[in-house]
């Protein structure tokens, strides 16, 4: 599979919400140098799993254009705040794409949880050397997961998401 950026059509084979050259000029503007240390194959896989990570944990405002996009966008019935349509890819969208990207390129967005041997999920260890204490607290059965916030990436998609759509409970 090679690296497709959305052109606002509803691709089928697309993968990503923006091209390189969006992400290079939005980082430059805004001195994100994690972006731009990165070489054109490392920031189109960064595109990649930052718009995977976008739509798998946020429901959009209206519904997808065509039954055969690869991604959540372009949609139909789909208005900003203040009734504008939104056609094609919001700029806001692209724009949360580069935020995630970034954050990518440093540390995986989602990764999964801590387990102990038998897949219990841990939520909290505690260890101390002092007097040694060591103690690990294990979620019950009916967990909810959590996600790390992106403050400025996460502001970014909250006009286009569904009130209550993110998915995942936010830390």
């Amino acid at each position: 599979m090679t690296f497709t950026a959305e052109d606002g059509t509803g691709l089928s084979g697309s993968n990503s919400y923006t091209e390189v050259i969006f992400g290079d000029d939005y980082a430059t503007l805004r001195g994100l140098d994690t972006w731009m240390t990165l070489n054109p194959t490392q920031k189109e896989r960064a595109l990649v799993r930052a718009t995977d990570y976008i739509d798998k944990n946020f429901q959009f405002i209206g519904s997808k254009r065509t039954s055969t996009q690869a991604l959540q966008w372009p949609r139909w019935e789909a208005y900003d705040p203040d009734g504008w349509t939104l056609s094609g890819i919001p700029v806001a969208l692209q724009q949360a794409t580069i935020e995630y990207a970034v954050r990518s390129a440093i540390q995986e967005l989602q990764p999964d949880p801590s387990t102990n041997s038998v897949g219990g999920w841990i939520q909290e260890v505690e260890e101390r050397v002092g007097t040694l204490l060591e103690r690990t607290k294990y979620a019950d059965g009916a967990i909810s997961r959590t996600m790390t916030p992106y403050p400025a990436a996460d502001a970014l998609l909250s006009r286009l998401i569904v009130r209550g759509g993110i998915r995942l409970e936010r830390a």
